[in-house]
């Protein structure tokens, strides 16, 4: 009924796809601004963050339907296949959902690709600006301790 921190077991893979979907984002955005606290004090990086755990919410959904009674028979192990559902929901998510495209009559009804790359842009730069005062802030208190 409850994990080992008293946690109730329906919540844990909420939290894994959180925490999954967390370590996606910071290993894909860390690479082009290499700053960890600067990631994580940017207000749109956590929006983009909170999308994308509602996206992995629906592909684990979709994914738990379809396989999850026979995710445990190929691994062996309960905790091991809800592991592995979670795998494969942030991967989906990462694949499939970013390029998620509807089309009725060659027209693009719904095309979520674009809006996620344009925003991860968005991301990026709001990312950059904050190292930026991050190191300007450095600078100066380097500058006020020298003085």
């Amino acid at each position: 009924m409850f994990g080992s921190e008293g946690i109730p077991m329906e919540t844990i893979p909420f939290l894994a796809l959180a925490l999954a979907t967390l370590i996606y984002l910071l290993v894909d955005i860390y690479p082009n601004v290499k700053s960890f606290p600067a990631i994580v004090q940017t207000g749109s990086f956590w929006l983009l963050w909170f999308v994308f755990v509602i996206l992995n919410l629906i592909a684990w959904g979709a994914i738990e339907v379809a396989v999850g009674e026979k995710a445990q028979t190929w691994v062996g192990h309960p905790e091991l296949a809800d592991l592995l559902v979670i795998v494969m929901a942030t991967l989906g998510t990462i694949t499939i959902f970013q390029s998620f495209t509807l089309k009725m009559a060659d027209v693009k009804v719904v095309d979520i690709g674009p809006l996620v790359d344009n925003y991860r842009r968005t991301v990026l730069a709001a990312v950059a600006n904050k190292v930026r005062d991050l190191r300007r802030r450095k600078e100066q208190r380097v500058a006020l301790a020298i003085a």
